[in-house]
């Protein structure tokens, strides 16, 4: 099974054994990202202009169920209504990473969906970008809009390591 999430709002699945499309879900925003849980039990859905993500969980019948959002606005400012998700990657099957337009990279844990960091400091206003994770699980890579890369220790967290010029 595959999944495709796209601006007309729905998220797809599609059988590759049975070749043949399974499911559409209409979703309240345009989706700008989405992401399977390592395990394939949960997925993630960004969206394009409220700051928000959707956690869905597959039933025993592989069916996706609502369950829970995920909140990555800012409290206040330019950003306080929620900007573009531009990337979800998972750190391991409790915590994921999103990315979003207003130069910020959450943490969340998704046992409570509570934040645990934001992490700050790269450019990312206009493109669709995602961070990584090292092997080891224990920094974050991005590449920016200002033409560099941006590496944080996740141990060290919120702390920007260092800053290296793009090659």
């Amino acid at each position: 099974i595959f999944v495709t999430g796209s601006l007309d709002k729905k998220i797809r699945r599609y059988s590759i054994d049975q070749d043949e499309h399974i499911e559409a879900i209409h979703t309240q925003d345009e989706i700008t990202a989405l992401a399977y849980q390592p395990n394939g039990k949960r997925l993630i859905i960004g969206f394009r202009t409220t700051g928000l993500c959707a956690v869905y969980q597959s039933d025993d019948l592989g069916r996706l169920n609502y369950v829970t959002k995920l909140n990555c606005k800012n409290r206040r400012g330019a950003f306080a209504n929620g900007s573009k998700v531009t990337g979800i990657s998972f750190l391991n099957q409790k915590e994921v990473l999103i990315t979003t337009s207003d130069s910020r990279l959450r943490l969340f844990n998704l046992d409570d969906v509570i934040q645990k960091v934001k992490f700050k400091g790269f450019k990312g206003e206009h493109l669709l970008l995602r961070s990584s994770f090292n092997n080891g699980n224990t920094r974050i890579t991005l590449g920016s809009e200002d033409g560099s890369v941006y590496l944080w220790d996740i141990d060290r967290v919120g702390n920007n390591l260092f800053r290296e010029a793009k090659q």
